[in-house]
């Protein structure tokens, strides 16, 4: 996805099966269709997580999208990967917003199950959201100036990968 010079999101990687990035104190994930099978997605949201935590000094917020459709389970290193992360950065983030777009009984599964994953870390303020609006919501002011280009963003990634 091709960004604007004068943007204020900064991408640090960008896949056919994902991109990360942050946006001031947010950092973004947008896991598409064969993350499941590479944490090279994991591993980058990481090193933003940890790079911009230490430069701002606080913990950061951080948006994990995930896609709704023909989605498997991740494999096992790809989850070892998430609960290393995980662990790894408890201290570093702040809240956090997980959305699984869709509509129906298998995107109200997914979520279901994300929610029950959160449940087992520390990291208390997490919500899972079915549109990116609500997620963005959570992490950022919707009257910021950043609010509406970053949402704007975020469903054109979307759009690309019919995440939507």
């Amino acid at each position: 996805m091709e960004l604007p010079p004068d943007s204020a999101i900064e991408v640090e990687e960008s896949t056919p099966n994902h991109w990360v990035g942050s946006c001031g104190d947010v950092v973004m994930i947008f896991a598409y269709e064969g993350s499941s099978e590479d944490a090279t997605h994991v591993h980058a949201a990481s090193r933003v997580i940890g790079r911009l935590s230490r430069k701002l000094g606080r913990p950061v917020n951080f948006l994990f999208v995930l896609p709704p459709r023909h989605s498997r389970a991740p494999q096992k290193h790809v989850r070892d990967a998430i609960i290393q992360a995980a662990k790894k950065h408890e201290a570093s983030v702040r809240r956090a917003s997980v959305v699984v777009a869709g509509e129906g009984f298998g995107a109200a599964v997914h979520r279901g199950v994300v929610t029950g994953i959160f449940a087992l870390f520390s990291t208390k303020n997490v919500t899972v959201e079915r549109q990116v609006a609500d997620g963005l919501a959570h992490l950022m002011p919707k009257s910021s100036e950043s609010f509406a280009p970053v949402l704007s963003h975020c469903e054109a990634c979307m759009a690309v990968h019919r995440m939507a």
